[in-house]
């Protein structure tokens, strides 16, 4: 595998996965949130540091909250539903990650 497909190296029982994957599993689909979960997945992974990471995931949370309110909406795709949708449940906790990493 080369640098382009570097987030693609992760393997969970046979299966790949990677950012895009894990939120279609957990049924999210609020762009805001994806974004703040992808950062958070790769964060420090690439070009900027992890310190830039987590202060641009604080700026996403906090601008998703402000489009909350002047929507007057709650989420749609909570993690709770998330999980009910994929079938998953694990009493409100997300296990460990336990896969193996490709290449």
């Amino acid at each position: 595998m080369g640098a382009l497909d570097k987030h693609y190296r992760y393997s969970f029982k046979g299966t790949r996965i990677d950012p895009y994957r894990i939120l279609k599993q957990y049924g999210i689909s609020d762009p805001v949130q994806q974004h703040i979960i992808k950062k958070g997945l790769r964060a420090g992974e690439g070009a900027k540091s992890l310190e830039q990471d987590i202060d641009e995931i604080i700026l996403s949370c906090n601008r998703w909250k402000e489009m909350l309110k002047e929507e007057g909406d709650q989420p749609k795709n909570s993690l709770e539903e998330g999980l009910r949708n994929s079938g998953m449940q694990h009493g409100g906790v997300i296990p460990p990650f336990r896969g193996e990493i490709i290449g």
